[in-house]
């Protein structure tokens, strides 16, 4: 077992005693303690601020590390790490509950008051709108039955998501995202994603309640590795390309019919990418191209300075070398095939295993109209795993060869 090890920040005896010395200083001089405030699932709560610092030298931007600690009051917290981020290049915010800091009344949480609002039906309208009682009682069904199964084709579901979001005329509406259990490879990943607190971007939304999905036109630009995280709309693919022959034959490069979310041609001639993440981080794949992570910073000037690394770079023959390696990644007979697995190699060099970065693509053909769900896992260092899930798979699926890849 090989592991890596970073120093996020440092803390000594001299820092609390410094930080001591400013509490002591303030009570002398009468100053009032007001703590500031965070807001964790909806709740602002007052919080302890300590500032690590000197940590392992970021190889991004040559700076140590540093991490800002919140330590807030939970009565029943035993000093556990509630959340840990990056919010930006190599600096992290870690959220901390604890049960010491309530026996302070400055630090525990502020009681607010709530009015009840009573709402009278105008003439004969129901007392509740419909579309209310509607949601309420699939919101029961989603609450009391988390998994079922299909008696027919003895499939076991599961609710993999359960948002609100608001429909255009400002109503709200519920959305529930079922997933299939049909296999132990596809619960075995799930389980992963799970515990490895994956960013599943769906592109119909990851986080967030509307949906949203994009693709673009791959760059010529070359950037400067880093390191990664992300979901997609779509806008017309941009600029002037040579095209090659669709190995769908007589589909318009042009046309996506309502089901797919964008033209299947475009896609597999890698004119159309998928971008992912809604976190620091973002991924982008190009089908036959490149799988790279970037973030975009903004400048104060208004400028924008991309940092980028590449996952790996499709190679038709060493997907081959590498199928016929790992034969348990071939396509499965039509009758059972239901994903592909695509292999790209030789991206930029890891600096912790001294390899290029290379990446899994799973590719997996599901029938919910319109969307395209993204997600990325790293099952061991720089060796990536990145599935997507969507109807454009099924368009071109059953016309692979034994290796995966269409002629």
């Amino acid at each position: 077992i090989k592991m890596q090890e970073y120093y996020l920040g440092k803390w000594d005896k001299t820092m609390t005693a410094k930080l001591s010395a400013e509490f002591d200083k303030d009570r002398e001089e009468g100053k009032p303690l007001n703590p500031p405030m965070k807001k964790l699932d909806g709740i602002s709560l007052p919080y302890l601020q300590l500032n690590f610092t000197d940590g392992t030298i970021c190889d991004l931007n040559n700076k140590p590390r540093r991490t800002n600690v919140l330590y807030v009051c939970f009565a029943g917290g035993k000093n556990d790490i509630f959340v840990i981020k990056e919010t930006s290049t190599c600096e992290y915010e870690v959220i901390v509950i604890s049960s010491e800091l309530c026996k302070h009344p400055k630090y525990r949480p502020q009681v607010t008051g709530e009015n009840e609002i009573n709402c009278i039906p105008v003439d004969d309208a129901p007392k509740k709108p419909l579309g209310l009682v509607k949601m309420e009682t699939d919101s029961f069904k989603q609450r009391h039955l988390s998994t079922f199964g299909d008696s027919k084709s003895e499939h076991m579901f599961a609710v993999y998501s359960i948002d609100e979001y608001k429909d255009k005329d400002g109503r709200m509406q519920v959305r529930v995202e079922l997933r299939p259990l049909d296999s132990d490879e596809d619960d075995a990943e799930l389980k992963l994603a799970s515990a490895l607190d994956v960013d599943e971007t769906p592109a119909t939304a990851h986080g967030s309640p509307a949906p949203s999905t994009e693709h673009d036109s791959p760059s010529d630009d070359h950037h400067t590795p880093s390191q990664t995280s992300g979901s997609s709309s779509y806008p017309p693919p941009g600029g002037d390309h040579s095209t090659s022959p669709s190995p769908l034959g007589k589909q318009d490069a042009r046309t996506a019919s309502p089901d797919i979310p964008l033209p299947v041609s475009d896609f597999l001639q890698g004119k159309a990418c998928l971008h992912g993440g809604q976190d620091w981080w973002k991924y982008k794949f190009c089908y036959g191209g490149t799988v790279e992570q970037y973030h975009i910073e903004k400048g104060k000037d208004g400028s924008t300075k991309k940092t980028s690394i590449s996952l790996g770079v499709f190679n038709k023959e060493a997907h081959i070398a590498w199928i016929k390696k790992n034969p348990h990644k071939r396509p499965r007979p039509l009758s059972s095939r239901t994903f592909l697995f695509h292999y790209y190699s030789n991206g930029d060099i890891c600096k912790e295993t001294g390899k290029p970065r290379e990446t899994q693509v799973k590719l997996k053909c599901i029938e919910k109209k319109g969307t395209v769900s993204m997600y990325l896992l790293e099952p061991q260092i720089c060796q990536y795993i990145l599935g997507i899930d969507s109807p454009l798979v099924c368009e071109f699926i059953d016309k692979v060869d034994e290796y995966g890849l269409l002629e």
